[in-house]
């Protein structure tokens, strides 16, 4: 049955990929591209959906579309991360931030600096990835944007107790505890409590 389901995904993306074809702008294709990608990872096909993604980045590239291109080269990365292909992946997330960087902007600047921490963590540089992901914090502190706040505070509790520090952990886990009350999340209110629990 789970078979069926994933060649029948599998025909909807090749229908996917033959529309793509027709559309009329380049943009479009390297959108419907994006999708079908996704499609093939969802039902088993990673090496077919990194194909694809791949073919969606380049195309991207080449119509500078800096957005489109950083999209991509972050769906890249979690492809390649869940293969266990880490140096990939962090290179596919630091040109992906190098993209977010260029297009200027607060948002596209925290952005760029979550995704080289995140980087720097896959390569167990947890000192660097503390600095970038600190440094975000800082930028969002200063616009007041909570949503990418909360993106960095859950990675810097977890690095300061991979590093033995608890009662850093501990401040970064009382910021999450804030952020959940906040938005009346009780689930992750609940998920919190055992974190500070641990420390």
């Amino acid at each position: 049955r789970l078979a069926g389901r994933r060649e029948e995904a599998c025909k909807n993306a090749d229908l996917v990929l033959k529309l793509a074809v027709t559309r009329d702008t380049a943009c479009q294709r390297a959108k419907a591209m994006t999708i079908m990608s996704n499609i093939y990872w969802h039902h088993g096909e990673g090496d077919k959906a990194i194909g694809v993604a791949r073919k969606a980045q380049r195309l991207y590239s080449r119509l500078v579309d800096r957005e489109g291109e950083a999209f991509s080269l972050h769906t890249l990365s979690v492809y390649y991360w869940y293969k266990r292909n880490y140096e990939r992946a962090s290179y596919c997330i630091v040109q992906a931030a190098e993209k977010y960087k260029y297009m200027g902007g607060r948002l596209n600047e925290i952005k760029s600096l979550q995704m080289l921490a995140r980087a720097y963590s896959m390569r167990g540089d947890f000192f660097k990835a503390d600095k970038y992901h600190r440094a975000a914090l800082a930028v969002c502190d200063k616009i007041g944007d909570e949503s990418y706040r909360y993106l960095s505070i859950g990675p810097l509790r977890r690095i300061y107790l991979l590093r033995g520090q608890f009662r850093m952990a501990e401040k970064y886990v009382l910021m999450e505890q804030a952020f959940f009350r906040k938005s009346g999340s009780k689930m992750y209110i609940a998920e919190n409590l055992i974190n500070l629990g641990d420390i």
